[in-house]
């Protein structure tokens, strides 16, 4: 019986440059160690080709879950999926009562009214993606680049795609020049 595993063992924490673990996303700098500690753990999570990533952009801070629907972006595969948790009805989200209908009935207090755990409906929503790894070189390659320093080169990459390099062959000097580089 394989059962998935949950213990404190599988919980990650988010670092910093520092190599403490971040209390918070509240400066510049906090909110880029998290974009980097989340692509390279994307990244090294999709080096495994026997694996799957199920990732969920439900709970946490909005940047945590954008970060992470890029980085899968940058770095899934086809057997990869994004996805988010929908509930109804909304007013249980952010109760602290509520995490998953339980087994065994209960009862929920919203405001002026109440409802039965048995009511609550829960949606799993996948997020289509464009997966770019196989299409952008430099997504292949193993890097130190950090998260901005990545989106810029590949922002580069399809600025190259939409308007290529000059081509100019010099048949006398039997040359070939690509943009600036002469062959």
């Amino acid at each position: 019986n394989r059962s998935i595993q949950f213990s404190s063992d599988h919980i990650v924490s988010v670092s910093g440059k520092n190599g403490n673990p971040l209390q918070d996303i509240r400066t510049p700098e906090e909110n880029a160690a998290l974009a980097d500690f989340i692509m390279t753990f994307i990244r090294e999570k999709a080096s495994n080709p026997d694996t799957a990533l199920h990732c969920s952009v439900a709970g946490g801070r909005k940047t945590m879950s954008l970060f992470l629907g890029l980085a899968l972006q940058f770095f899934g595969r086809p057997q990869d999926c994004l996805s988010h948790v929908l509930i109804w009805p909304p007013e249980l989200e952010g109760n602290p009562d509520f995490f998953y209908p339980p087994k065994k009935p209960k009862i929920y207090r919203l405001g002026d009214r109440e409802i039965s755990s048995q009511e609550v409906k829960v949606h799993l929503a996948e997020i289509p993606l464009l997966l770019l790894r196989e299409k952008i070189p430099i997504l292949k390659e193993k890097n130190g680049l950090s998260y901005s320093e990545l989106v810029q080169r590949v922002q580069q990459d399809f600025e190259l795609l939409s308007s290529p390099f000059p081509l100019q062959v010099d048949r006398t000097g039997r040359s070939l020049r690509v943009g600036e580089k002469v062959i």
